[in-house]
């Protein structure tokens, strides 16, 4: 699991270098919201999010929150949480033995077909790949 942790925030320090945040010219309650809404949203992978929700969460439109949510975190909210639900599947393949329809009807997918497509997308291999290739 260390070496995901560590993938995860070298992805985020790249994306900081590529994207800095400009995020003084933002109130520090909004940016608190916003970390606020992210720790939601990684301890709820399942949950299927909309921008719309996000940025009822948080209190402004769905444009508004978009430029926030890319200035505080460097990458756009949908990248966050596909980013999130393919780092929990990640772990949930690496320690456990649960099936992958079952991890992906966890993380919301509708179909595990969906889910495969999306990880291979994420990983470039196959979630039953990157299971075996840890094992």
């Amino acid at each position: 699991m260390g070496a995901l942790m560590t993938r995860h925030y070298m992805i985020d320090i790249l994306l900081l270098l590529l994207n800095p945040p400009v995020s003084s010219s933002i109130s520090e309650d909004m940016v608190q919201a916003i970390h606020a809404l992210i720790d939601h949203i990684d301890k709820e992978p399942g949950l299927r999010w909309t921008n719309a929700q996000l940025a009822r969460a948080v209190g402004v439109s769905e444009s508004h929150f978009y430029r926030l949510f890319r200035s505080v975190h460097g990458q756009s909210p949908a990248s966050f949480v596909i980013r999130t639900k393919m780092e929990h599947a990640c772990r949930r393949l690496e320690n456990t033995d649960t099936p992958v329809t079952s991890i992906a009807m966890e993380l919301g997918y509708e179909t595990s077909q969906h889910f495969a497509t999306a990880f291979k997308k994420y990983k470039g291999v196959t979630p039953r790949e990157w299971r075996l290739s840890k094992s």
